[in-house]
C-alpha cells in the first residue's frame, strides 16, 4: 500500500529498503538463483492523452528494452489503472490497441520494434518459438511456430486452419519436411494448434514389393502327356510362359 501511494523519488527508496530485507532472509542458494534468474519489472499504465512516441519509449525502457521505430501511430494514448503489469503483459496491451491502428509491437531479443502493417512485415523479424514458449509472449505478439504435420496432407491442414488465421497471418507448407510454418499473433497459434492435433493422422504407406526377377526352368515329364500337362499349368499359373518341348 505505501508503495502504491508513494512519489517516485520514495517509490525508490522504499523498493530498496525492501531488496536489502529480502536479500537478509534469503539463503545463499536462492540468493544465487535470484541474482541468475532476477523477477521482472512491473509497469503502471498512467496515460492522458500521451503521444505515442512518449508512451512506447518509456514502456520500452521501464521493460529493458531498445525501441525501434520510424514513424509513430496516429493519434494518442489514453489509459490509466492501478494494476502492475509484466512487461509481457504491457506489450500486449498496447498491441491490443495498436492493431486498431494498422501497428504493432515485435518483442526480438533486447528490441522492440514498431511495424506497419499496412507496409507487410519485414522477413525474418518475426521469432520463432516453439508451443511450450507460446506461454512468455501475449495474446497479441506476432510469432511463428513449425507445426509437424505427421504425415498429415499439407494441403488438407492449410485448408483446415485458414479459417482461424488472422487478418496478417501468413502460412508456409514445408512439404518436404512434412511440416507448416505459421506467422500469427500467439494467442492464434493455441487454437490451430488444438486444430492440427485433432485431425487423424493417415496410416503410413504401405512399402511397395520388389518384382521378383523371371528365371527359366526345364523340367522333364516322363509319365503323363505332356500336351495336357501343358493346358493344366498354363491355367493354374496364367502369368508364367510355358514352352512343350517334344523332344
Amino acid at each position: 500500500v505505501a508503495l502504491a501511494k508513494a512519489t517516485d523519488k520514495d517509490r525508490a527508496k522504499l523498493i530498496g529498503e525492501s531488496e536489502e530485507k529480502l536479500a537478509g532472509a534469503l539463503t545463499e542458494a536462492q540468493t544465487a538463483d535470484w541474482v541468475k534468474n532476477p523477477p521482472e519489472p512491473l509497469l503502471r499504465f498512467n496515460y492522458r492523452f500521451q503521444r505515442w512516441v512518449d508512451v512506447l519509449e518509456e514502456v520500452a525502457k521501464q521493460a529493458g528494452l531498445s525501441l525501434v521505430l520510424e514513424a509513430p501511430p496516429p493519434g494518442t494514448f489514453n489509459y490509466s489503472d492501478s494494476r502492475e503489469y509484466t512487461p509481457t503483459e504491457a506489450i500486449d496491451l498496447l498491441n491490443g490497441v495498436l492493431v486498431t491502428k494498422g501497428f504493432t509491437l515485435v518483442r526480438r531479443d533486447k528490441m522492440l520494434v514498431l511495424v506497419d502493417l499496412s507496409e507487410g512485415i519485414p522477413e525474418g523479424l518475426i521469432p520463432r518459438v516453439t508451443m511450450e514458449e507460446l506461454g512468455n509472449r501475449g495474446k497479441f505478439e506476432m510469432v511463428s511456430v513449425l507445426f509437424p504435420l505427421n504425415n498429415r496432407p499439407a494441403a488438407a491442414v492449410t485448408a483446415e486452419i485458414q479459417p482461424l488465421k488472422g487478418p496478417h497471418g501468413k502460412i508456409v507448407p514445408l512439404s518436404a519436411t512434412g511440416q507448416l510454418l505459421l506467422t500469427d499473433t500467439a494467442g492464434i497459434m493455441k487454437a490451430i494448434g488444438a486444430v492440427i492435433d485433432s485431425m487423424p493422422i493417415p496410416p503410413p504407406s504401405p512399402t511397395p514389393k520388389t518384382p521378383e526377377t523371371p528365371v527359366a526352368a526345364v523340367y522333364p515329364i516322363k509319365t503323363g502327356d505332356p500336351p495336357t500337362a501343358l493346358k493344366v499349368l498354363q491355367t493354374l499359373l496364367p502369368t508364367a510362359t510355358f514352352a512343350l518341348d517334344p523332344k
